[in-house]
């Protein structure tokens, strides 16, 4: 689910972009706030940032003595992505193996779901192809890669080194499935 989020960094500045007459100060700020949030990248508590948004307040710079570039304080708003148990998303089929497929839906980019999850399926596999499939066992549709498909997250978990979550998900239930 996407959130709105204040939030508020440390921004610097090099001296080569304080006073230069072809770049605007905002705009040498809002790209550096850009690229402090992607560095980022997820927390547990806030989920993926996505962008920021809005910028609420500038501070008041600070001069690093030995560097000479500013500080900044900023406030801002954020978009976030945070992934619950329970939720429904579409996602895309990346990779399809016998035990299952893995999954992406924007930056939530490890979902697995297992074989057990998909209910009245069964792997299959041409001889000589790379490409694999699940089946419907009414011969309704295929699951491969690049399918989209509308799963629900029956469990999440966050992992501090990679500073991001996998999710195991389900196409068991109403309104789950092909897409």
């Amino acid at each position: 689910m996407f959130f709105e989020i204040s939030m508020e960094r440390l921004i610097v500045l090099q001296p080569k972009h304080l006073y230069t007459k072809d770049i605007h100060f905002m705009a040498v700020l809002l790209v550096e706030l850009i690229l402090e949030v992607n560095k980022k990248k997820c927390s547990e508590d806030n989920g993926f940032y996505v962008t920021p948004r809005t910028i609420q307040q500038i501070g008041q710079g600070r001069v690093r003595s030995m560097t000479g570039a500013v500080a900044f304080p900023v406030k801002f708003t954020c978009i976030v992505f945070k992934p619950f148990k329970n939720q429904v998303l579409q996602a895309e089929v990346k990779k399809v193996y016998r035990s299952g497929c893995f999954l992406s839906c924007g930056p939530l980019d490890d979902i697995f779901l297992h074989e057990t999850m998909m209910e009245g399926c069964h792997f299959f596999q041409n001889e000589g192809t790379e490409s694999a499939c699940f089946k419907n066992e009414d011969g309704g549709y295929e699951i491969r890669a690049k399918s989209i498909l509308r799963v629900r997250l029956i469990g999440l978990k966050w992992v501090e080194d990679q500073r991001t979550f996998k999710a195991l998900a389900s196409i068991n239930g109403d309104y789950l499935g092909l897409f």
